[in-house]
């Protein structure tokens, strides 16, 4: 179920990257804090932001920090707590393709990373710019998404948990062949042209 604003997730399948639209607001759930049991409160929202969230059927009260300086700093700080040993990080990233969907397009897409409609490539590294930038906004100005700072910051890390190095380019699409991809397609594709460019030619 979608929050009020957009919720998102990040997940790792084979050698493509896909996000699902309903549950990575439940996995950054931890960067909200309940302050005086009423609210939850969170560093990477914007300073005196109020709103509702809905998640896993219950609707909560949700808040920025009263005052906050460096708002990006603070929010990759607390998603760093919760990424702390809880992502397994393989060597394997450096040195294969990996494709990207759903909300990693979406995402890149929304901070003008990636054409809307053609995709593109980009590298790891994009996001964490894309993030301080917005975050850095977020301090003085109201977002039109109040989660995107903390959805960047959280994806960004994601990533160098993951083990990407900054420089490591992503494929982002959104359609193969005029079919728009999902996560299960977008690992078959990947798949098949991986075992294409490891056939050898026929003599």
């Amino acid at each position: 179920r979608r929050p009020r604003s957009e919720s998102r997730e990040a997940s790792s399948v084979a050698r493509v990257l896909s996000g699902n639209g309903t549950s990575l607001r439940g996995r950054a759930e931890g960067t909200l804090q309940a302050e005086d049991g009423k609210e939850l409160v969170s560093p990477c929202l914007s300073p005196g932001f109020t709103g509702e969230w809905e998640h896993a059927e219950v609707t909560y009260r949700i808040s920025g920090q009263k005052a906050a300086v460096n708002l990006h700093e603070l929010c990759a700080s607390r998603v760093s707590e919760i990424l702390r040993n809880k992502v397994h990080r393989t060597e394997e990233v450096k040195d294969v393709d990996f494709y990207a969907f759903s909300y990693y397009y979406d995402l890149a897409a929304n901070v003008g990373l990636i054409d809307v409609e053609k995709g593109g490539s980009l590298v790891v590294g994009d996001f964490d710019i894309a993030a301080k930038y917005v975050c850095r906004t977020a301090e003085t100005r109201p977002q039109g998404n109040p989660f995107l700072c903390m959805d960047l910051t959280y994806i960004s890390l994601l990533l160098q948990e993951f083990g990407f190095p900054e420089n490591k380019v992503l494929k982002l699409t959104r359609k193969i062949n005029n079919v728009e991809t999902s996560w299960a397609l977008g690992a078959v594709f990947h798949y098949i042209d991986s075992l294409s460019r490891q056939k050898s030619p026929a003599l």
